[in-house]
């Protein structure tokens, strides 16, 4: 019985990062911009292999923390269609099939601060400016805790369940 190989299949993914996640960088570099990108562009080529501008998209929706924790929080709903609408309304981003927010602040959806991310069902690969406004669109917000690799994870997790 004769075998075939699977195919191989390529998608193109856009990290972004919001202000939280930046500023934190900005601190560990003794307030180098340089440094800070290039730390960040480290980091995340980390998480991207598996490895152990402000952003509109969470900064105008955070909430005070929770008692007991240092991190302010934001509605991750609200993040994903408004990182959504920033995607659809910046034109000069590199191609992409799908675009990851890493956030640093604390995720939460329905009341609840145990969220670690989310994403639109079904939309990989899609017509980003259709997908905008019929139902959501390739893209997923992840938070990064610096705990752990735990958004190694939710990263992969977001994308794979477009599959």
């Amino acid at each position: 019985m004769a075998t075939t190989s699977p195919a191989n299949l390529t998608i193109e993914v856009l990290f972004v990062v919001d202000y939280a996640i930046y500023k934190r960088f900005l601190d560990f570099s003794n307030g180098s911009s340089t440094d800070a990108e290039n730390n960040i562009e480290i980091y995340y080529a980390r998480i991207f292999d598996g490895k152990p501008e402000t952003s509109v998209w969470t900064t105008q929706i955070k909430q005070a923390p929770e008692v007991g924790s240092p991190r302010e929080m934001v509605d991750t709903a609200s993040a994903l269609d408004l990182f959504l609408n920033w995607i659809v309304s910046t034109p000069d981003l590199p191609n992409f099939d799908y675009a990851i927010l890493f956030s640093g602040y604390n995720l939460t959806y329905g009341g609840s601060a145990s969220n670690t991310g989310l994403s639109y069902p079904s939309s990989v690969c899609q017509n980003i400016s259709l997908m905008a406004t019929t139902m959501g669109g390739p893209v997923a917000v992840v938070e990064e805790s610096f705990s752990d690799i735990r958004s190694i994870g939710i990263a992969a997790q977001e994308l794979g369940r477009r599959y």
